[in-house]
Formats: structure tokens, sequence, C-alpha cells
């Protein structure tokens, strides 16, 4: 997918995710911690605005504040993405599941949003009826 700017709709799904703190943070050690927008990618390429996690500075880019070093940061929150995929993946879990996580903590989708997850499942349930 190319970089193209957001539609309403993938404006209002970043918005809703950046503002429930990271994923991982959240999972592994009940924290809240301020998020940013994570794109999820497949064979190098983001997948779209709507395919994205809300992690946290450390989680997203291995950015570490307060003074920490970097192995006590991990040793206590896991190993950030921007270090490998395959072991924040191992982890944490696929980011597909991630997703489907974040998509039920802020309810998504309901019946005025449609995330292209559903669409697949949402059709052959309509089609097999």
């Amino acid at each position: 997918m190319s970089k193209k700017p957001p539609t309403v709709e993938e404006q209002n799904w970043m918005r809703k995710i950046s503002i429930m703190g990271c994923i991982a943070c959240k999972v592994h050690v009940g924290a809240f911690v301020p998020a940013e927008v994570h794109h999820m990618t497949s064979g190098g390429r983001r997948m779209g605005h709507l395919f994205t996690l809300p992690l946290c500075p450390y989680h997203h880019r291995g950015v570490i504040d307060g003074g920490m070093d970097e192995a006590y940061v991990k040793k206590i929150y896991g190993p950030s993405v921007s270090h490998g995929r395959k072991e924040f993946e191992g982890f944490f879990g696929a980011e597909e599941d991630l997703l489907k996580q974040v998509q039920q903590w802020v309810g998504w989708p309901n019946k005025n949003d449609l995330h292209p997850s559903t669409v697949s499942s949402s059709l052959s349930s309509t089609t097999s009826e």
C-alpha cells in the first residue's frame, strides 16, 4: 500500500487506538503507557492505516526514556518491534492476534464501522444464509 493520507474512517481508528495506550505494556505488565500508531507490514509493505497497533515509543521504535539501559528495559517490558518483529511476536504473539485484541477493546467494528479483517467473514455469513 502506498503512503496515502488516511481516510476519515482510518483517522478515527488510529485516534481510538492511540488513546488506549500501548498494547504490549497493557498485556505484559498491565500498565497504561501513551501510544504511537504502528503500521503492520506484509512483504515489507504497510498493510494500510486500519492495520495498526498502539505501541509506546519503546515497543514501537526502541526509544528508552529515563536513563535506563536497554537490557533492563527489555527484561521488564519485553522486546521492541524495532529490534525484530520475530522476537516481538515470539514474546507478545502475532501482530494479527494483537490487532484482534485491540479491535475487541475499542469495540471495532460496531454497526457503524467496518474493519477490513471483518469483511470476508461478513461476506461469507451473508452468502451462506
